[in-house]
């Protein structure tokens, strides 16, 4: 769970000065809002694995488990966070939409990292906790705050995908996803 909390603080960190309005260079924000989309992406995987590690096929806090839910993050902050800066600078155009004359820094393969894999993990996670709370130890009363917190997640997602604000970090770092 530290590892998760960490990732959290290090997410919210680079969220600051993505979206927070620094007078920055466009080439920083681009490499801030980079990290915070790798950040997004390895802070949820986090998330998924802790689900998995209350079911103790490794023992919780050994070196084993931390060096595989470590290394794991770690490769999926890399792989987003490349992708990102390859969009947002355009080093290599390898991740750019067919469409790039259309509407430029387009990127799918950052969408389905920064958006639609998050969205799995944290599914995994909820069927994994469900599972663990019900069946495994016979409680109904924790599972009445997690039915209410992926209730209010799915709302506040919905509300900001219909209401995408102009000072996000998608826009400030002129990436358009989707």
């Amino acid at each position: 769970m530290q590892l998760f909390l960490f990732s959290f603080l290090l997410l919210s960190i680079c969220e600051i000065f993505s979206i927070g309005g620094f007078p920055l260079k466009n080439s920083v924000r681009i490499g801030f809002s980079a990290a915070h989309l790798g950040m997004f992406t390895a802070t949820t995987w986090i998330l998924m694995l802790n689900g998995a590690v209350g079911y103790q096929a490794l023992n919780d806090g050994s070196f084993m488990s931390i060096v595989l839910i470590v290394g794991s993050a770690a490769a999926l902050f890399v792989g987003t966070g490349f992708i990102a800066l390859d969009t947002g600078l355009n080093l290599t155009g390898y991740f750019n939409s067919p469409m790039i004359q259309a509407a430029p820094n387009r990127s799918y393969s950052l969408y389905t990292l920064w958006i639609l894999a998050p969205l799995v993990f944290l599914f995994i996670y909820f069927i994994l906790e469900t599972w663990l709370v019900l069946r495994v130890l016979g409680e109904v009363k924790p599972m009445c705050k997690t039915g209410r917190l992926l209730l209010t997640f799915q709302l506040l997602t919905s509300w900001q995908c219909s209401c995408f604000s102009p000072r996000s970090s998608l826009q400030l770092a002129k990436f358009s996803i989707m």
